[in-house]
């Protein structure tokens, strides 16, 4: 059985990984860019042209960008979903526990720091509204 201290440890990796997840899609959405007017040129489908190589005649240079593009698209689909997932968990927080966590996790900023700006009287009260609130939530 998954604790709630486990679910919050998962959190907390999930929020450190977002700032990595979101410059990994728009790498993605660059890449979709590009294979899409890869796809879409002038030269990518061909009417009047007879295949006269020995191998298999359906297969054209295309379709590796064809595998690739449908691979990222999903890839792309995946990692919307965790990030909207990890948005919606923070929404249903509070505001200084939401603003507390993204500073932390997703921004890096020391906890301490943090802890003062929200007005936490120290760390470790911060940690244990940080659960508490998620606790409910996950």
């Amino acid at each position: 059985m998954i604790t709630d201290k486990e679910k919050f440890e998962q959190f907390k990796r999930d929020l450190r990984s977002y700032s990595f997840k979101q410059k990994e899609l728009k790498l993605m959405e660059d890449e979709l860019i590009r294979l899409s007017a890869i796809l879409h040129e002038a030269g990518a489908i061909r009417y009047d042209e007879e295949k006269l190589s020995f191998g298999d005649p359906y297969i054209t240079k295309y379709l590796d960008e064809m595998d690739e593009y449908d691979e990222l698209e999903s890839r792309k689909e995946a990692i919307e979903a965790f990030l909207s997932e990890v948005d919606a968990i923070l929404q249903k927080c509070e505001f200084n526990v939401r603003e507390a966590l993204i500073e932390c996790y997703i921004k890096g900023k020391p906890h301490d720091v943090v802890a003062q700006d929200y007005l936490f009287f120290h760390r470790q009260q911060m940690y244990r509204d940080m659960e508490r609130e998620l606790k409910d939530i996950l």
